[in-house]
């Protein structure tokens, strides 16, 4: 099943690396297993989401892609948990990212956070009750948010009242 990476016009979806080394992967594949017995990690790639303040040029879309090392989307099987920066909050890691894009002169650029997509298969699906359970290994509660899809990471972009 594709994801809806085109999802709002002000929202760019770009896949960036690989996001475990090899003994992540496997530790995570360990305690997935305990968890939930039959699944496997399929993937686990960075993404970046892009808040525009408006629609960007060809020659600004590759100078962004460029950036963040795109790399073209593939399909994987399996459900998705979306790994992402608490809701409301402005993680460390884009505002040294989102500084680089305007010092690039990628004013169109509002904000980039980067996100973390698992996706587990093996099972035809996966009960409510293990889902939580298998996000709870995939993420820290205290700063993390897990979505479902794609389509709800322009949440990130929401501003929250202090």
């Amino acid at each position: 099943m594709a994801e809806n990476v085109s999802a709002l016009p002000e929202t760019l979806f770009l896949r960036g690396a690989d996001a475990l080394s090899e003994f992540r992967r496997q530790r995570l594949q360990a305690g997935l297993a305990a968890v939930l017995p039959g699944a496997t990690l399929q993937s686990a790639e960075y993404w970046h989401v892009v808040a525009l303040r408006r629609p960007l040029d060809q020659a600004a879309r590759e100078h962004l892609a460029a950036l963040l090392s795109e790399r073209p989307a593939e399909v994987f099987a399996g459900e998705l948990f979306l790994v992402t920066p608490r809701l409301g909050a402005i993680s460390p890691w884009s505002s040294k990212a989102t500084d680089i894009a305007w010092n690039c002169g990628l004013d169109a650029v509002e904000r980039i956070e980067r996100v973390l997509a698992y996706r587990i298969a093996g099972l035809a699906s996966i009960p409510a009750d293990k889902r939580a359970a298998v996000a709870a290994l995939l993420h820290d509660r205290m700063t993390e948010t897990v979505l479902d899809d794609f389509a709800q990471a322009p949440a990130l972009f929401g501003h929250v009242a202090p």
